[in-house]
């Protein structure tokens, strides 16, 4: 569960759900959302306007500027990797053998900053912090 400026994004099995919450005694759900109710999401986060979602084999970046009518701007298919964080429009996305970092300042254009192999335990997944 994510909460920004006044939505909290909910991830499940079924997709995301969007709830307006100006008030808190009846959070408003935002209907009809094509695109984020497909596949199971491993991870979302959001940072200005802009929700990162990875999902099994995806990664993808939605405009939500106006959260009635989220636009899909990016999406990569094949992804191998378990997780990710995001840092000033700069992705770090890892599994267990590898951190690739991606610089997204422009999203038709995405920049491959590195690739690196690393060795690590799965379960330090869990903090993987910037």
């Amino acid at each position: 569960m994510i909460i920004k400026n006044g939505f909290i994004y909910l991830s499940g099995y079924k997709g995301i759900e969007i709830l307006k919450f100006d008030d808190p005694h009846s959070p408003l759900p935002i209907p009809n959302l094509p695109g984020l109710d497909l596949n199971y999401p491993t991870k979302t986060f959001v940072e200005d306007n802009l929700l990162y979602r990875l999902e099994i084999q995806n990664f993808e970046i939605w405009d939500i500027k106006d959260a009635f009518n989220p636009i899909l701007i990016f999406k990569s298919q094949n992804s191998s990797f378990e997780d990710f964080v995001v840092s000033s429009k700069i992705v770090y996305f890892i599994n267990t053998k590898d951190l690739e970092i991606w610089g997204f300042s422009d999203i038709s254009n995405p920049l491959l900053i590195g690739p690196f192999q690393i060795h690590i335990v799965p379960n330090i997944l869990m903090s993987f912090v910037i």
